[in-house]
């Protein structure tokens, strides 16, 4: 038998949904989601904290609006882990910036016909915002 020869592995940009499409698709998610806060993407948002780091959470957030400092994520997957690592940095941040943090988590298809985005927000922001909409507070 004739020996086969070796496949080398193709470039990450030849294989589809590449670096390029998802930072594109990032970045389009955080101006529509800083659009429906009144605010606007933060430069270098996603972008890297440290050397080496796997984790993109910046202290400044990715979007900020007149009341918060946001911290975006997506996934075109059906699930994501939730770090509270992001949740305490973006806080952080917030709180210096005299703002209230909030995380906003995107779940959308590859094809990007369906889109749902959910708002992670600290109790007392949400009893908060429950007042404001003539709600009773459930504690």
């Amino acid at each position: 038998m004739a020996d086969e020869p070796v496949r080398k592995p193709s470039p990450q940009w030849l294989e589809g949904d590449d670096r390029r499409t998802k930072v594109k698709r990032a970045k389009d998610n955080e101006h529509r989601i800083a659009g429906a806060f009144g605010g606007k993407r933060l430069p270098r948002s996603g972008g890297r904290r440290g050397a080496g780091s796997s984790d993109t959470t910046t202290d400044q957030g990715d979007i900020i609006s007149p009341h918060y400092l946001i911290e975006h994520k997506h996934t075109i997957k059906d699930s994501i882990s939730l770090k509270k690592e992001w949740l305490r940095i973006v806080a952080d941040g917030a709180r210096r910036q005299a703002k209230t943090s909030a995380l906003v988590v995107t779940f959308e298809t590859a094809n990007k016909k369906d889109r749902d985005d959910y708002v992670v927000v600290p109790l007392e922001e949400f009893l908060r915002l429950m007042r404001l909409a003539g709600l009773d507070s459930p504690l």
